[in-house]
């Protein structure tokens, strides 16, 4: 699902029980979108903290110059 270019995530709440009530889901719930007429570009890996995002991005560029 990952790598499917068409899913974006919509959106991220790492408390689940925000979303429903009286559940303990653990690792928070995603809501995520398939469109086969959009290419938002493949999620890869999904990380809501943008300082980690930075990192992943700087490795994957740093991984890409390496080969």
């Amino acid at each position: 699902m990952l790598d499917d270019p068409h899913l974006t995530v919509v959106m991220y709440n790492p408390i689940g029980e925000q979303i429903f009530p009286r559940t303990d889901i653990k690792g928070g719930v995603a809501i995520t979108l398939r469109d086969l007429h959009q290419n938002f570009g493949s999620i890869g890996v999904y990380t809501p903290y943008d300082e980690l995002k930075s990192v992943m991005k700087k490795k994957s560029t740093i991984l890409k110059v390496a080969t």
